[in-house]
């Protein structure tokens, strides 16, 4: 299906990232930004496949994971301010 590793690779953690925008409020634009860019990284590694740039190839499939870290830190973040906000409303009522 894939013509090597690298484009499988950034495939799954391009669905991954994909999947993560569902995580917290959904965000129409950062949503077709990342198909955007996972769908021009597809395309950019088959293209450094048949150049036999190997290197550049694993470099461009990490981006998805560096999408999938940042989606996460986001979600982690805005639990913690809704956390925060959930604690100081339940000790003004006390």
């Amino acid at each position: 299906m894939f013509e090597s590793t690298a484009s499988a690779m950034a495939f799954i953690l391009g669905i991954i990232a994909i999947g993560l925008n569902f995580l917290g409020k959904l965000n129409i634009y950062r949503l077709g930004a990342t198909i955007a860019v996972v769908i021009f990284l597809l395309f950019q590694i088959s293209c450094l496949d048949m150049g036999d740039c190997d290197v550049l190839a694993y470099a461009h499939a990490l981006i998805p994971l560096a999408l999938c870290i940042y989606f996460i830190y986001i979600y982690v973040q805005e639990n913690k301010k809704k956390d925060k906000a959930r604690k100081k409303a339940n000790e003004e009522e006390e």
